[in-house]
């Protein structure tokens, strides 16, 4: 059902879990993109784990890696180890489109713009996204100082007639 939504609709890609994409990548035979989700739903997995998972998926058929930060890393004020595992996971997808998910409920203003200048820092800026999970209580992210050129994109299923939908550059 996804998979046909996603043709009928015309949507850039259909995100399936990684234990579906082999089966997903064959059903729509080349009329979509496949993407799955690494490291769901917290991130938590080593990232010789995540590695794995990535090309697996992509050994699989999928086209578009979407990750989750390790946020107990990033809680723990360990930026080196996201920023490292950015770094491993966009190595291992290659050209593929890699997407960063952060999860702005968990994190507080400040952890929201360090992962905006981390993910800068990996290299991903013209590359990839960082999505921004929108749930109740994360609408908004203020324009950080300094130099940070991202993609941002509010991921969620959205009533129209009852929210307001806003993009704001960094």
């Amino acid at each position: 059902m996804f998979c046909d939504d996603a043709i009928a609709f015309q949507t850039a890609s259909v995100c399936i879990p990684p234990c579906y994409v082999k089966r997903a990548y064959n059903y729509v035979s080349g009329k979509m993109t496949i993407c799955t989700v690494i490291g769901f739903p917290l991130g938590n997995q080593t990232t010789e784990t995540k590695v794995f998972e990535a090309q697996n998926a992509i050994e699989n058929g999928a086209e578009e890696i979407d990750m989750v930060i390790n946020i107990g890393a990033l809680k723990a004020g360990d930026t080196e180890y996201v920023l490292h595992e950015i770094r491993q996971l966009k190595a291992a997808v290659g050209r593929l489109i890699l997407k960063v998910i952060i999860e702005t409920c968990l994190l507080t203003e400040a952890e929201k713009i360090t992962m905006c200048k981390i993910v800068t820092q990996a290299g991903l800026a013209q590359a990839a996204s960082l999505k921004w999970p929108r749930r109740k209580g994360t609408e908004r992210l203020r324009k950080p100082t300094g130099p940070i050129r991202i993609t941002c994109r509010a991921c969620s299923i959205i009533n129209i007639k009852n929210h307001k939908l806003e993009y704001h550059t960094l």
